[in-house]
């Protein structure tokens, strides 16, 4: 998902509502962005915001990621698993991590935190 990529509207969606949910639950620094006022709007469409958004958050973390093609998101490969906390790790791995971290603890999981903060994702979600 990014530049270059299939950008199917759920993936796009979802990249989107990761920003919001991070920036929302931390100060918007751990996204890589100036502003909140930069952060995309849940449209569902790679726009400039949205690419702002990747590339700013792979600039911030760059020590921290795999390397990867600026303004591209990859899926996590089937199985994965952080060996170590040492590792460098995948961009979603680490979006995912940071927005568990924005959800208040145990008793709130990522995905109902998710979908009561944005429940225009209920839509996207398969059974």
């Amino acid at each position: 998902m990014g530049v270059g990529g299939l950008n199917e509207r759920g993936d796009v969606m979802l990249i989107q509502a990761l920003f919001n949910f991070i920036a929302d639950g931390h100060e918007i620094s751990r996204t890589g962005l100036p502003s909140a006022a930069r952060l995309p709007v849940l449209t569902g469409i790679l726009d400039g915001r949205t690419i702002e958004a990747i590339t700013a958050f792979q600039l911030r973390w760059m020590k921290q990621l795999l390397p990867s093609f600026a303004g591209k998101v990859f899926p996590l490969p089937a199985g994965y698993r952080m060996k170590s906390l040492s590792d460098k790790a995948p961009m979603l791995h680490m979006l995912n991590v940071m927005a568990r971290d924005s959800t208040g603890g145990p008793s709130n999981p990522l995905p109902k935190a998710m979908l009561k903060a944005f429940p225009e994702l209920l839509p996207l979600i398969r059974p």
